[in-house]
């Protein structure tokens, strides 16, 4: 089992993924890093046990804007549409992207 990390990136007022998509195997790890406030939903399905993740601004207890997440051991392989939306305070703007993970079998 692995652990990859996707990106989320603002650049102007376009939102970047890195990667995207994301490529990964069944029971690996995902975290979700992001400067600003952010939100991750699949809308239809997901590969992890939510359809929906947050972060608020970040703690001194916790790692800032960062989520972590296990992809299920039973999901159907496939590319799985996911939507992230940033919060962006110092301009009152939430900005969007539409990335995909794409589980695949193991080698």
């Amino acid at each position: 089992m692995g652990r990859q990390t996707v990106k989320i990136l603002v650049e102007g007022t376009k939102v970047v993924c890195d990667p995207d998509p994301l490529e990964i195997n069944r029971m690996d790890g995902v975290s979700f890093e992001c400067d600003y406030p952010f939100a991750v939903h699949f809308s239809q399905r997901s590969p992890f046990s939510k359809m929906s993740y947050r972060k608020k601004h970040s703690t001194e207890d916790d790692n800032p804007n960062q989520t972590s997440n296990k992809i299920q051991p039973d999901v159907a392989y496939g590319t799985y549409k996911y939507f992230i939306a940033v919060y962006k305070p110092d301009a009152d703007q939430v900005l969007t992207a539409d990335p995909d993970i794409i589980i695949v079998p193991e080698p």
